[in-house]
């Protein structure tokens, strides 16, 4: 489906449907099409998960809490506070959910990095929304900024992005990449000393709290048996039983 097609999509559904999980281009037209908005869409202006009901569209951005929740399980996990600093690679609708989610973790600065400082308006606004010091970096600029405890990367693989970043032991990666892992950057990253976990966490933690807006209403209301319900899913996607590790390289 290509941007601007979702509406008349949607308005063509009968009463069997629930809703729908939305990836890009149609993030910010599922935001858009919704009378009713979450939070996290209200912030970020765009969402990845559409609820039909008798009021009508419901829309919600379960992105947010699919960076979260795996951060805060793999700080838990390695018993390390939540960092103060962020690095977020990429200015588009994730990045905006990202600078979000650092901002839950309880992040006070974040540093964002894009091909063209112009295109991260959006995310340099959100921040100031939120409280959270932000300055942005230009991407062929990447490797003078100072490390950070936590890095966020938003592109995808098939971008070609090097971080060329300085790795410190124990700094985070979150490379949201669904494809080949482990991906370029994330050996680097290890090789450095440093930690990386996969974009199939976020896949899988986001879709979590999907099903239970389609189940339930709310992604807040927990799934009858969820601890199965997340076995299974996190087991689809080739994760281990934590959601936070890849099983298999593919």
């Amino acid at each position: 489906m290509q941007a601007g097609e979702l509406s008349a999509f949607v308005a063509g559904l009968d009463s069997s449907w629930l809703g729908l999980s939305v990836t890009m281009p149609l993030k910010t037209e599922a935001f858009t099409i919704a009378s009713r908005h979450d939070e996290w869409s209200q912030l970020a202006g765009v969402s990845n998960t559409i609820f039909l009901d008798d009021a009508g569209i419901q829309a919600f951005n379960t992105d947010v809490v699919g960076i979260v929740d795996p951060l805060r399980r793999l700080f838990a996990k390695t018993e390390r506070r939540s960092p103060e600093t962020a690095v977020i690679i990429g200015a588009g609708a994730t990045a905006a959910s990202a600078a979000i989610a650092v901002a839950e973790l309880g992040c006070r600065h974040v540093s964002v990095v894009a091909r063209d400082s112009s295109r991260a308006t959006h995310v340099r606004e959100l921040c100031e929304r939120l409280d959270v010091s932000c300055d942005v970096t230009r991407l062929d600029d990447l490797s003078a900024l100072e490390a950070s405890e936590l890095t966020i990367s938003t592109v995808p693989g098939s971008a070609g992005v090097r971080l060329d970043m300085d790795v410190r032991d124990g700094d985070v990666l979150f490379d949201i990449a669904y494809g080949v892992w482990p991906s370029i950057n994330s050996q680097r990253w290890q090789a450095s000393g440093g930690q990386a976990i996969n974009g199939l966490a976020m896949l899988a933690a986001q879709a979590l709290r999907q099903v239970r807006v389609f189940v339930g209403g709310s992604p807040e209301t927990e799934l009858p048996d969820e601890r199965r319900v997340r076995s299974a899913m996190n087991a689809a996607v080739g994760l281990d039983e934590s959601g936070l590790f890849a099983l298999s390289v593919g």
